[in-house]
């Protein structure tokens, strides 16, 4: 019993490595955005969650023109579907 041991604690160790590693570069992956917590606010709800955060690494940014508006998209890298776009108040205009 004691190799079975040794695998098992070998095969734990492996797997909380590349967890570690996984996180770790989803969160450089995150903070190279250079997103704001209030933009890394995917659904709007007022706060930034620790999910929100890691799907940071997944999201880019690109100018769209929305009724005339110069908006920003965010999208996903994976399916290039749009996530949310952000654009100005028109003056004047309530809401």
């Amino acid at each position: 019993m004691g190799t079975f041991k040794r695998i098992a604690i070998d095969v734990s160790a492996a797997i909380l490595f590349l967890a570690m590693f996984y996180t770790g570069f989803r969160i450089l992956a995150s903070w190279e955005k250079h997103y704001s917590w209030m933009e890394m606010d995917w659904n709007k709800d007022g706060s930034t969650t620790i999910s929100e955060f890691f799907e940071g690494s997944d999201i880019e940014r690109r100018t769209v023109t929305r009724e005339g508006r110069t908006c920003i998209e965010y999208y996903s890298v994976k399916d290039g579907l749009s996530k949310r776009v952000d654009c100005p108040r028109r003056e004047g205009l309530a809401g």
